[in-house]
């Protein structure tokens, strides 16, 4: 009986990704994984990750929006929620074709699970990437589209 339980108890304090879900290392392995793609938590969080470096969600019932950058292989966020500031927090990530999950902390802290979802995710964020050096973006706005980033020649 007293195996029964230390095995539960292992179980239990096993992080919340599968051995199938793969350590996003960077970049590559984040675009390939999770960016661009819908998700939702188990709350009715939701949100989208960006390849250009922003991310837009709504947590516990507050809209969030921001940026993020890879340092040492961990996938590190700043912006706001609720209106208030977030900390930046270097998390580690795991996915495989269906979920991923985030620890926060340098991967020290809170692990949670989220299911890619096939609905999308509408977001007001109006984040942009302007790569060109001799342009400049220029925001329009459209009664169908919303707000537009065009890419303008000086």
């Amino acid at each position: 009986m007293l195996r029964f339980a230390l095995a539960i108890g292992l179980f239990l304090a096993a992080p919340a990704h599968s051995a199938e879900m793969k350590f996003m290392t960077g970049q590559i392995d984040f675009n390939k994984f999770i960016a661009d793609k819908p998700w939702r938590g188990q709350n009715g969080d939701k949100g989208v990750f960006r390849k250009n470096g922003t991310w837009t969600a709504t947590i516990n019932g507050k809209r969030g929006k921001g940026t993020w950058v890879w340092v040492d292989q961990l996938w590190c966020r700043q912006g706001t929620l609720g209106g208030k500031p977030l900390k930046t927090d270097c998390q580690m990530l795991h996915a495989d074709k269906t979920h991923f999950s985030i620890t926060r902390d340098r991967g020290r802290g809170k692990t949670t699970l989220y299911k890619f979802s096939k609905s999308g995710y509408r977001t007001r964020h109006r984040a942009f990437h302007c790569i060109n050096i001799s342009s400049e973006c220029r925001e329009e706005r459209s009664p169908v589209t919303g707000p537009q980033r065009r890419l303008v020649k000086r």
